[in-house]
């Protein structure tokens, strides 16, 4: 698609005039070097600079082993606002409880910007925000953060901006009224929570470095059954000069059945103290009075197992020395869901048109309703200003069932049916047939049903095992009350990971067939951990890439990407934290004391009366509890496993193939011992060493490209390094975890035990944000061994407000230290310049380039200056352009003459040079004429004054309207030593035609699917052709786009040519019945033979119209031909 008219000059400013660079060095004899262009002119990008024709080839998260597959749809744009909406799928495969969503399993839609959370304790706005007693350690205080009355852990929030991501956090000292908010990683956002009560958390606005503000919730949020808000949904963007707005319409809320997450766990009450095996139970008394024992008197070990409400209890037998089954305590009870509130995208509005998502109903492969409630999306629907439709997206799926037995016969929908993605096709312009990407998936098994326990710890499915729990199998060494030692397995689910039947592949996406007809197939294999003391790997949950292959539909060609992972390829990498399935550092074991107060009952066997009683007894014993979910976070980033290095072969690995990359990361520290695999908790608690340090690693620091000369042997031809260094902030993030470490049980009665501060422990962690500084980069490129270029740049970061180097430097070629130096408004006010920087930067404009200095040698060379002022209805933007070189005053360069309703610049000069006017249409966001040598008063005066030209801008015209228009101007007495420019465009699709000064024209032609397919001049001639392709499939660029003529008319034409051209003469034409073009060889065409050396082609083709077209040149890339005599014949026989 053509790259829409960048409408703001202060975008580009911002891209472009600021690195003007005037002096870009010294050569080696002190001489000034030739500047560059001062000033790139505002004019319209030409559709061929955004129509670079591109692969889809899609890129891999090497660190993560992942291929990131996207989709792009429609990208909506409008002043400084772009959102693209795209389909983004998660290779990493489908676990048993993920939910099909709106557009299929493993797939996302982006398109609204958004904040989500995750809860820690209490919902933040509930308690932790006014929590005035944070720190307090009172027993009563400590009580109530166990209870999760208090809360001390801010909640973790995730946005979605357009284009960017991250999190951030409530951060709040003991002591202290109020709070601020801190972003993870460090970013220059400002974050306000609104309302009349902020504290609320209704509503959220977020303003990014560059000053566009983002609104979400209010009417438009997301909540739990619990009615907690877990999404705040984007209500408009702002641009940054406040002159449009973009707004997003939602579908009425739907209640959407979720499984609950599942919790199981069993507790092994052992090692007791103060135990008196005689106080078991009152049997045979006189009285006929009877007792059971509790719990702390039943023989130890002592194992309760609780899994969906049924708990199963079991003591140990002395005598056999295992465990006894004693009771069932309530029957199991059906796997539970909850209600949860999702709102789906309706409408995205904007200068220039809408967007629209049509969803439905899923339907059940009987035909019936999903019973969850659960949409899928149907259409996606791009309309421009005047209500037709531009662009139609349709998406297909396929339902299918999970196998295993459903809950209590409940409906089969909400617990097994699930959707995948099948195809997504485009349409535009009323074509019947669109452009499609079908998808495939992995079939040869299917996935459980949403309650299955067939899962790896992780989550994924790990093959039939028949668990009876999700607590895993976990050996213990447990004591009897004689403290023997016996050993002790409990649990019993297998949560491995499959390592061989890919069971858990189910499902997965496996091929991406383009419109093309061109295929890429992916290959997985399962993700493998590298445990530093044992150098062993195990394989773990999920799944890393292992082969790309692109498949020519045409020729069956195909190229081959393949992947080893590890250092030194030695095929793991690093989890966030080893899983022993023993005591040592279990994050799925929990370990109590258990206080128990229990009145001491004598049998009353062989002796009459009653029982005799005492008390109370106080017993103490160890309880630890194995739990079906970890306390600690497995995952790094949502991923399983950290690869700290990947080689990427073109070819396969360990065979012929022509050379490799070898990408290299960031995980400073790594290993059991220290960094980032060190425990994430302690032992044996629910108390984390929570860091939320993730955004430290992962950063690639090397990229070394290889030649492969023969098998197995590769030589460097190529390296760039980068080094970092994490910037944290010193203003920690405070929070704590409370662990109750003794459980204190109750059967006496009376007072009771009394609550001691010490049942309580507690861990406190201080969040350290920042942001990874590239602090320098390394090019290095050889040739055998030689080194042949090398270049070093170094960075510094000036201001703390921002992420971006304020310096950059390097040595050129003849030794001297070349220093680039920004300037953003922080500095100007530092330097005595308030207005309007002070504004900027209360409007959160901080990452806006205002000057340049260059220096060489430390000696100052210039300045370049883009000022800034205040303009009318609040607009910032530039007032001029000045350069400074050396000791000499400012000497502005470019003036800017105003800026209409819209911020687009209506006009500037030049220092010794001509005036140029700007004029705008198609509701101001096109330039439709650029007049050069002219004032806005004389272009206002053609057309009756600023009211006339305000009107034009904000109008949608004909192609008739605009060439009066132009006309006009071109005709005007006023204008006579004018130069003017024009332009046309078709809405939301791109530029149609350029006209010059010397009123020469080029028009852009588009084909089906609005994309620029062809630039012709005004004799027709084509210019230039562009094709599309896919990975690497070969399409024909001389065939034409669709003509006028209806289908179904054949007319045969024969055409007379020189015998010499005869090989190398290609023809381009639609055959009969097509509405394609086709392009042959004239060799291949029926011949006879002519005149003197003429040779005669008939050819049948669809239309009556002579639509040949003729290249001169091997396959037909060669020069056009525009002389070959054309004489149609009649119907074709």
């Amino acid at each position: 698609m053509m790259k829409p008219i960048q409408k703001q000059f202060f975008l580009q400013l911002k891209a472009l005039l600021l690195s003007i660079s005037l002096l870009a060095g010294l050569n080696a004899a002190g001489q000034i070097i030739r500047p560059k262009p001062l000033f790139k002119e505002p004019t319209p990008t030409s559709p061929q600079s955004a129509a670079l024709i591109k692969s889809i080839e899609f890129p891999v998260d090497y660190a993560r082993g992942l291929v990131n597959v996207e989709i792009p749809l429609y990208t909506v744009k409008v002043n400084d606002i772009e959102i693209p909406i795209a389909l983004k799928y998660h290779s990493s495969g489908i676990k048993v409880h993920d939910m099909s969503g709106w557009v299929g399993l493993g797939w996302s839609l982006s398109a609204e910007p958004a904040i989500t959370r995750s809860i820690q304790g209490r919902a933040d706005e509930r308690n932790f925000l006014n929590n005035e007693l944070l720190g307090n350690n009172t027993k009563e205080y400590l009580e109530d953060l166990a209870n999760n009355v208090n809360d001390e852990l801010p909640d973790q929030f995730y946005y979605s901006l357009t284009g960017s991501s991250g999190s951030f956090l409530f951060s709040r000292k003991p002591g202290i009224s109020g709070w601020n908010i801190k972003t993870l990683p460090y970013q220059p956002l400002k974050i306000e929570p609104l309302g009349a009560n902020p504290s609320q958390l209704n509503s959220f606005k977020i303003t990014d470095d560059s000053g566009r503000q983002f609104y979400f919730g209010g009417s438009h949020v997301e909540r739990t059954d619990l009615l907690d808000l877990t999404t705040w949904k984007g209500n408009e963007i702002i641009s940054a000069n406040r002159m449009d707005t973009v707004r997003f319409a939602y579908h009425p809320t739907v209640n959407e059945w979720v499984p609950k997450p599942q919790s199981h766990y069993v507790s092994v009450d052992d090692q007791p103290t103060n135990y008196h095996d005689e106080i078991v139970r009152a049997t045979n008394c006189a009285d006929g009075s009877t007792s059971t024992a509790p719990d702390e008197q039943m023989p130890k070990p002592f194992v309760s197992e609780y899994v969906n409400g049924a708990i199963k209890r079991y003591y140990w037998n002395v005598s056999t020395q295992s465990l006894d089954y004693l009771e069932t305590i309530d029957g199991p009870s059906t796997p539970s869901v909850e209600a949860t509130e999702v709102l789906y995208t309706k409408n995205i509005f904007f200068r220039g048109g809408r967007v629209e998502f049509e969803i439905g109903n899923r339907q059940a492969l009987n035909g019936s309703t999903i019973y969850d409630n659960s949409k899928r999306l149907n259409k996606i629907l791009v309309y421009d200003s005047q209500n037709k439709v531009v662009k139609e997206i349709r998406l297909t799926y396929e339902e299918f069932n999970s196998h295993g037995n459903v809950p209590n016969n409940n409906s089969v929908s909400i617990y097994q049916s699930r959707m995948l993605l099948s195809s997504v096709e485009t349409f535009a312009n009323n074509v019947t047939i669109g452009e499609k990407h079908e998808f495939t998936y992995n079939r040869n098994g299917t996935l459980p049903n949403k309650f299955s326990y067939d899962l790896d710890l992780w989550g994924y499915y790990n093959g039939p095992k028949n668990n009876a729990s999700l607590i895993p199998s976990t050996t213990l060494e447990a004591r009897t009350y004689t403290n023997a030692a016996v050993p002790l397995t409990v649990g019993g689910a297998d949560r491995t990971s499959d390592s061989y039947y890919n069971y858990g592949q189910a499902a997965i996406l496996m091929s991406v067939k383009y419109p093309t007809g061109g295929t890429t197939a992916f290959e997985y294999e399962p993700n493998k951990a590298l445990n530093v003391q044992t150098q062993q790997n195990t394989v773990v949950g999920g799944f890393r890439i292992r082969k790309i292959t692109d498949y020519d539909a045409a020729t069956g060609a195909s190229k081959v990407r393949s992947f080893l992972y590890g250092s030194a390829e030695n095929g793991g990498g690093y989890m966030r934290h080893w899983v022993s399935g023993d005591a040592l550092y279990n994050p799925f074991m929990i370990e109590q004391t258990k206080l128990s107060l229990v009145r001491g009952l004598v049998t009353c066997f062989g002796i009459p009366g009653p029982g005799v009683t005492y008390g109370p007894i106080s017993i103490n014993t160890r309880l630890r509890t194995v739990m079906s979910n970890p306390v600690a976070n497995l995952f790094y980033n949502g991923e399983v496993v950290a690869y700290p290095e990947v080689s990427e072969y073109n070819g396969e690995a360990y065979q012929i193939n022509s050379g490799k990359i070898v990408h290299k990361y960031f995980f400073t520290g790594l290993g059991s011992l220290g960094g980032y695999e060190t425990p994430f908790f302690v032992n044996g608690t629910t108390l984390p060493y929570e860091t939320k340090a993730d955004w430290i690693y992962g950063t690639q620091t090397n990229k070394a490209i290889y030649k492969s000369p023969g098998l197995n042997s590769y030589v460097a031809i190529q390296e760039n390094g980068s080094s970092y260094f994490p910037a944290l902030d010193s203003d920690k993030i405070w929070s704590r975890s409370v662990y109750r470490n003794t459980v204190v049980i109750d059967h006496y009665g009376g007072s009771g035990i009394a609550i001691q501060p010490y049942f309580y422990q507690t861990q406190i962690n201080e969040y350290q944000t920042g942001y990874n500084q590239l602090l320098s980069d390394t090019s290095n490129i050889q040739e055998s061994g030689f080194p042949l270029f090398k270049k070093i740049n170094n960075y510094v970061y000036g201001n703390p407000k921002l992420t971006v180097p304020t310096e950059v430097s390097f040595l050129n070629s003849s030794g001297r230290l070349i220093k680039e130096k920004s300037l953003f408004p922080a500095e100007m006010v530092a330097m005595g310049n308030s207005q309007p920087y002070q504004e900027m930067i209360d409007r959160n404009m901080l990452n806006v380039p205002v000057a340049v200095e260059k220096y060489s040698d430390q000696n100052f060379l210039n300045r370049t200056t883009t000022h800034y002022g205040t303009w009318p209805a609040g607009l910032i933007a530039p007032t001029n352009i000045a350069l400074k070189k050396g000791a000499f005053a400012e000497d502005v360069q470019v003036e800017f003459k105003g800026y209409d309703a819209r911020g687009n610049l209506s006009g500037f000069s030049k220092q010794q040079g001509p005036n140029t006017v700007y004029l705008y249409s198609y509701n101001s966001q096109h330039l439709i004429a650029e007049i050069s040598n002219a004032t806005t008063a004389m272009v206002e005066s053609v057309f009756g004054g600023a009211g006339a030209i305000a009107g034009i801008a904000e109008s949608m015209p004909t192609d008739a309207q605009l060439t009066a228009w132009i006309n006009q101007l071109r005709a005007s007495p006023t204008l006579g030593q004018s130069h003017i420019k024009s332009y046309s465009y078709k809405p939301l699709v791109g530029m149609t035609s350029m006209t010059d000064a010397k009123g020469l024209t080029s028009y852009y032609h588009y084909d089906p699917f609005n994309r620029l397919r062809y630039v012709k001049d005004q004799d027709g001639n084509i210019l230039q052709a562009y094709c599309y392709n896919y990975a690497g499939q070969v399409v024909d660029c001389t065939s034409e786009p669709v003509g006028q003529e209806p289908v179904g008319t054949c007319q045969s034409f024969r055409l007379r040519i020189p015998f010499s051209v005869l090989n190398n003469l290609y023809v381009s034409y639609r055959p009969c019945g097509s509405s394609m073009y086709v392009t042959v060889g004239a060799h291949e065409l029926e011949q006879e033979l002519g005149e003197g050396d003429e040779v005669v082609l008939t050819i049948c083709k669809e239309g009556s119209a002579p639509d040949f077209q003729f290249r001169y040149g091997p396959n037909g890339a060669g020069q056009m031909i525009n002389s070959i005599q054309i004489n149609p014949v009649g119907p074709c026989q």
